[in-house]
C-alpha cells in the first residue's frame, strides 16, 4: 500500500481544483517526461534490434579485447567502442552477451537495481582513460576521445537516474513510454495536487522538507516495484511502464520542491 503524502488540513483553496476533476476524462495523461538525452531512445532501439558485438582486436598491438574496452590495457591506445555496446557492459557491470536481454537477465532486478556509488567509481575510472584533455592536438585520436567521453557521460546519466534507467530498459524491450500513454490512477493525481497545494502554502523550509520526505517514500516504493517488475522472467513490462509513468509525476514534484521559494507559484508539469 502506498504511504500517503503528508497533508495539511483541508483548505478552501483545494476545493476549486478538485471540482474540476469531475469533468476530467477517465484516463489521466501522463506528465511531460523530465528532459533527457534523446539519444537514449536511439541507442536502446539499436540494442533491441541487434546482438552485442563480439570481441575486438586492438589496431595498435593486436591484443584481443572485450567490445567495451578502451583504452587498450596492453598498449594504452584508445580503441573504438561499438555504438551497440549496452550501458551495463560499458561499465563492466556484466560481460557482453550475444543478446543484450541475456545481459539484463544476469543483473539484479533485470538491470534496474544499480549501486550508484559503485557506478560513479566505474564512470570516473573510465573517464580518466579517455578524457579529451589527455589527447589535445592528436587529431583523430582527440576526436575519438571526445566521442568516447560523450558516450560515457550519456550512459552514466541514464543509469544513475531511476527514471531514465527505467526508460532505457523499456526501450530495450521495445515497450517505450509514448506521448499517448496515460496513467490510470486518479488517486495519484489527487496526491500530487494536494502536495503541490502544500508547497504553495508553505512558509518555511521545514514545511517543504516534510513534503520532500513524503515524496521520497513514494519514489523509493516505485523503485522497489520497478526492480520487481524488471526482475521477473519474463519482465512484467506492463507494470514497469505504469511505474515509470508514476515516477515521472514523482520526479516532477521532487523538482518543484527543490525549486521552492516563499510566495513563488509551484509548477508541477502534468
Amino acid at each position: 500500500m502506498r504511504p500517503p503524502i503528508l497533508r495539511t488540513p483541508v483548505r478552501q483553496r483545494i476545493a476549486a481544483p478538485l471540482r474540476s476533476l469531475a469533468f476530467a476524462p477517465r484516463r489521466i495523461p501522463h506528465p511531460r517526461p523530465i528532459p533527457s538525452d534523446r539519444s537514449i531512445h536511439h541507442t536502446a532501439v539499436r540494442l533491441n534490434a541487434v546482438t552485442s558485438p563480439k570481441a575486438k582486436q586492438c589496431p595498435s598491438c593486436s591484443s584481443h579485447l572485450a567490445p567495451s574496452a578502451s583504452p587498450c590495457p596492453t598498449c594504452k591506445s584508445l580503441v573504438p567502442i561499438p555504438s551497440d555496446v549496452s550501458y551495463y557492459a560499458l561499465f563492466d557491470l556484466v560481460p557482453p552477451a550475444s543478446d543484450v536481454k541475456h545481459e539484463l537477465s544476469q543483473l539484479e532486478g533485470g538491470g534496474y537495481v544499480v549501486d550508484v556509488r559503485d557506478l560513479r567509481m566505474r564512470y570516473l575510472k573510465r573517464q580518466q582513460g579517455c578524457h579529451p584533455d589527455s589527447y589535445t592536438g592528436q587529431g583523430k585520436i582527440y576526436d575519438l576521445a571526445l566521442e568516447q567521453s560523450s558516450f560515457l557521460n550519456k550512459a552514466y546519466s541514464t543509469l544513475v537516474n531511476p527514471l531514465s534507467r527505467a526508460q532505457y530498459l523499456l526501450e530495450i524491450y521495445g515497450n517505450p513510454i509514448a506521448e499517448t500513454d496515460s496513467l490510470d490512477d486518479p488517486a495519484l493525481l489527487m496526491d500530487v495536487m494536494e502536495a503541490r497545494e502544500e508547497l504553495e502554502e508553505a512558509e518555511t523550509e521545514e514545511e517543504v522538507e516534510r513534503v520532500k520526505a513524503s515524496n521520497a517514500e513514494h519514489i523509493q516504493e516505485a523503485m522497489r516495484g520497478l526492480a520487481e517488475a524488471f526482475g521477473r522472467h519474463p519482465p512484467d513490462l506492463t507494470r514497469a511502464k505504469a511505474l515509470a509513468i508514476e515516477m515521472q509525476y514523482l520526479q516532477n514534484l521532487e523538482r518543484a520542491a527543490r525549486e521552492w521559494q516563499p510566495g513563488k507559484r509551484v509548477e508541477v508539469v502534468h
